[in-house]
């Protein structure tokens, strides 16, 4: 299945005919659909993205191709499955590494057609990456590898130490440090290369450079600098869309704006609950969100331990901006 939380990508597909298509249908179908197999209601959810294929074939997403599959399976249903992979396929679906370890197709691995399948995925996957640059791609690598080490182990270390604790300041210490070092690192590719596309140094080396930067709190003006080399690259369908969602939305934040996603959340310092910074048009926040392939409030609140309620949250800000005004 394909989710988006934090680093998982949902990248539109949309083709020249985009101004004929309903995309605020389209999108209430996607959240809909997408919903219901959260939920785990993947015979509901297939036919809403049954709907949403048959309507609105001019606002192309290959993940909703993948996520139907991934329902018909999981409700036995091959023949249906294997038809949306096939799909897939044809569209030049590259994602060899996830189908492989998808449990949600594991019904599929028993069909004679299953190794087939693989076996053309593989072949797009290998054309597409003839043209990596592949030592970059691996230092890439490394430079992530340092940016999650030490945020694996924040939840472990503060459920076990607290964040009052010497053990805290010390792995916040560490993590500061890699930071800074991996910043260096990526700033110097960036000046020197600008934002490598997929095409170059593929989705994991573009979430890289993601990363890095959306982790670059101290320096938020070369942070919104870099912000204008994702907006390029995104704009070429060279860079995830949600990846630009989150770092519009960081320096907005850093920079005292409102966010326009809700990707950034903060605290109560009193009741400790979980909320997005203040943003603009909270009503319709969904719809933005969808549109570059990040998932509903709701459900990403709910990662959060908290719960999307606008009037709740417009009567926070509104309380918030009596408190400056004071």
């Amino acid at each position: 299945m394909r989710k988006s939380k934090f680093l998982v990508l949902l990248v539109l597909f949309c083709n020249p005919l985009f101004g004929q298509v309903d995309f605020m249908k389209s999108d209430s179908l996607r959240q809909e659909a997408l919903g219901l197999l959260m939920s785990k209601e993947y015979r509901k959810s297939a036919e809403k993205y049954k709907e949403l294929l048959k309507d609105y074939e001019g606002y192309i997403n290959k993940s909703d191709w993948y996520n139907t599959a991934c329902c018909y399976a999981l409700v036995g249903d091959v023949e249906k499955s294997f038809y949306h992979l096939l799909v897939l396929v044809e569209k030049n679906y590259k994602g060899y590494n996830h189908i492989t370890t998808d449990s949600d197709l594991a019904i599929l691995h028993s069909d004679k057609r299953w190794n087939d399948l693989i076996s053309k995925i593989k072949a797009n996957k290998e054309e597409a990456e003839k043209y990596y640059d592949k030592p970059l791609i691996a230092i890439l690598d490394s430079i992530r590898e340092e940016d999650q080490k030490y945020r694996r182990q924040m939840d472990e270390m503060r459920k076990e130490h607290g964040t009052d604790s010497e053990e805290w300041e010390v792995l916040i210490q560490n993590l500061q440090e890699a930071d800074s070092l991996n910043f260096l690192k990526v700033s110097k590719i960036l000046d020197e290369r600008g934002w490598l596309g997929t095409s170059v140094i593929g989705e994991a080396g573009s979430v890289t450079l993601w990363l890095v930067i959306q982790h670059a709190d101290q320096l938020p003006e070369k942070q919104r600098d870099y912000l204008k080399f994702l907006r390029v690259a995104a704009e070429k369908g060279e860079a995830s869309l949600s990846n630009l969602a989150y770092l519009e939305d960081r320096v907005a934040k850093n920079f005292g704006n409102k966010q326009v996603y809700g990707t950034q959340i903060t605290q109560d310092s009193i009741s400790g609950e979980f909320y997005p910074y203040p943003m603009i048009d909270p009503e319709n926040v969904d719809k933005r969100r969808m549109k570059v392939g990040v998932e509903p409030m709701g459900s990403y609140l709910e990662f959060w331990g908290a719960t999307w309620d606008v009037d709740k949250y417009k009567k926070r800000m509104a309380e918030l901006d009596a408190e400056k005004e004071d």
